[in-house]
């Protein structure tokens, strides 16, 4: 795609094509580079400055909501215990949360488990907690083929005043984020930036341009990673707040009590069902236990070493025990 000639800014404030190249271009190097270095570190401070403060409305806002702070890592053992046995048995424990939840007169779409970002933003439209209806526009990139999406992103963040309002269209946020990924990937090396994640500094000492043209057509080949990474935060600024509004709406639903309810009878029933099971982890939990019958882990790195050593002991145990041996019914202790 042929990409605009670079500008400058001329005296006046306005824009003015780049002066073709004259024969004391050399000279005029060293003071381009230290101002283009300049440039980028003073952009660099800013998109730094503005996500800090990104960040900081969207803790106020969930705080505010009662969703943060979020509540630490149990240091109850038994309802550790239950957790971690229903990760693992997690088909067991899906079909037990959804019998549940249907006796609670809940609806299907309020207990479908969820995977992906993108799956959360379907069920919250389907609940009718998102309202974010496809049409026009939207609806058509929607069904476009992802050869022609991928085009289209790339046509959006070549042109920077002519923007396509229909990708921030939440259905659509997470295909936009996935091709914006890959043409980053595919553009940096020519940008002299292996980083995915933002344009680097470049090195101009080690770079050993001979001319201003040499200069102009670097920059140019910058342009669109740097038009595609300033999409790419737009992308996921737009992401995390429709995340914040589903999160908040969720957390507000009149059902979200009776799915609390109905995940943790689900989690107690899979511990009758598998009592052995259950015990087996509370095993590896006991140790750990102090004179008051609370878990202590001192870090989190120890608490995912603890839990990777009970995932390996329930896969073992599943592996050699035959599926009807441990059905066994009683409370779990």
């Amino acid at each position: 795609m042929r990409l605009r000639s670079p500008t400058v800014r001329n005296g006046s404030g306005s824009d003015a094509a780049v002066p073709p190249l004259r024969p004391n271009d050399l000279n005029q190097l060293p003071g381009m580079a230290e101002y283009l270095h300049w440039q980028h570190t003073v952009v660099a401070q800013r998109v730094c400055e503005a996500r800090k403060e990104f960040q900081r409305r969207r803790r106020d806002e969930l705080t505010a909501a009662g969703i943060l702070p979020v509540p630490p890592a149990t240091d109850d053992p038994r309802e550790q215990a239950l957790l971690w046995l229903a990760q693992h048995l997690d088909p067991q424990f899906r079909q037990l949360f959804n019998e549940r939840s249907e006796i609670a007169g809940l609806s299907p779409d309020a207990s479908t488990a969820i995977r992906t970002r993108h799956a959360a933003i379907e069920r919250a439209a389907a609940r009718g907690l998102l309202q974010a209806p496809l049409h026009g526009r939207a609806l058509s990139m929607h069904t476009m083929s992802e050869d022609e999406f991928r085009l289209h992103v790339l046509d959006d963040a070549s042109h920077q005043s002519d923007r396509d309002d229909a990708l921030c269209h939440p259905p659509l946020l997470h295909r936009w984020q996935r091709h914006l990924k890959s043409l980053q990937a595919e553009v940096a090396p020519g940008a002299l930036s292996p980083s995915t994640h933002g344009l680097l500094p470049l090195a101009w000492q080690e770079l050993r341009l001979q001319s201003l043209r040499e200069v102009r057509e670097l920059m140019g080949r910058r342009r669109l990673p740097a038009n595609l990474f300033q999409r790419y935060g737009e992308n996921r600024r737009l992401r995390y707040a429709v995340q914040d509004v589903i999160s908040i709406a969720e957390h507000l639903h009149p059902e979200k009590a009776l799915l609390t309810a109905a995940a943790r009878d689900a989690r107690e029933e899979l511990a009758r069902r598998h009592a052995d099971l259950y015990r087996l982890v509370r095993n590896h939990l006991d140790p750990h236990l102090t004179r008051y019958g609370r878990m202590r882990l001192r870090t989190d790195q120890d608490r995912k070493q603890l839990r990777g050593r009970v995932t390996d002991a329930l896969a073992d145990a599943v592996r050699q025990t035959p599926s009807t041996s441990h059905v066994e019914h009683g409370q779990p202790q």
